[in-house]
């Protein structure tokens, strides 16, 4: 006990002694130094080892049936621990562990694999791929196309009967993107054009069925957004699209009446968005 006393009061009159050269008063001094000697003795990590029994115990305790492991631990810069943990049996189950300074778990993001979130991104991702390698068996598309499938309904976006939730995917779980394209596929295209307008767009989305049909792309809704030339993306003259449709339907995508319902999706786009956020929503 002696020592330990010894020691803080070594610490304090350090701190003390630092404070004072750097133009602090007295009583600043003092508080300064109190704060700092706590932080000091209570933010005194312990060690890698110890921090990573901890985890292997809490995995053992929270996740008796499962094959968990640890892939990487380190120690931040903030002397809190974090654990990147997997299950080599198991494509869905990876998440993290935290640990606070002196070992105590804090956070989990388990949540990502329960909740079906590390699902939803593997099959999004599937999907993606399976479209870019449609893509490079044939010709290519006049606009770049970004495809990924629809999860996510918090902002209004309808959901198709037959489309999942993720709380209602499997973990660890086969799917057939091919099928899950059709009901839950989404396409984007952001392109500059000469003339921005309705018409563009509609011609735009009649060419996209048909080269998706061609190719053999399934999906269910498209987002377009046509922008005026130089006037897309994060530089200086980018601007608002002048037509800007969220979700368009493959169901709808047919020559009579197309302009009309491309313009009604437009207007309707706009209508959400002087009530809502643009910059907070996502794309899938």
């Amino acid at each position: 006990m002696k020592k330990l006393l010894k020691r803080m009061a070594v610490v304090i009159i350090s701190v003390l002694t630092f404070f004072s050269f750097a133009g602090c008063n007295a009583l600043d001094a003092i508080y300064k130094a109190a704060f700092a000697t706590i932080d000091i003795i209570y933010s005194n990590p312990i060690s890698l080892s110890a921090a990573m029994d901890k985890v292997k115990d809490y995995i053992k305790k929270t996740y008796p049936d499962k094959d968990y492991q640890i892939d990487k631990f380190y120690r931040k810069s903030t002397n809190d621990y974090v654990a990147e943990v997997s299950s080599p049996t198991g494509v869905d189950e990876y998440f993290e562990i935290g640990l606070s300074a002196n070992g105590h778990i804090e956070w989990n993001t388990h949540g990502n694999v329960s909740g079906g979130y590390n699902t939803e991104k593997r099959l999004q991702s599937e999907y993606g791929k399976f479209v870019t390698q449609k893509k490079k068996n044939h010709e290519p598309f006049p606009y770049d196309i970004y495809a990924t499938l629809r999860f996510n309904y918090y902002y209004g976006y309808t959901k198709h009967k037959d489309a999942f939730l993720p709380k209602d995917l499997e973990v660890n779980g086969v799917y057939d993107v091919e099928a899950l394209g059709k009901v839950q596929g989404l396409l984007i295209i952001r392109a500059e054009v000469e003339k921005p307008t309705v018409k563009k767009a509609a011609e735009i989305l009649l060419q996209l069925k048909e080269y998706a049909d061609e190719i053999g792309i399934p999906f269910y809704r498209v987002k377009i957004e046509l922008y005026s030339i130089g006037r897309m993306g994060d530089n200086f003259l980018a601007g608002k699209p002048k037509v800007d449709v969220r979700e368009f339907f493959y169901p709808d995508i047919y020559e009579e009446g197309m302009v009309e319902r491309v313009r009604a999706a437009h207007e309707a786009t706009c209508a959400y968005y002087e009530t809502h956020s643009k910059s907070l929503e996502m794309d899938y």
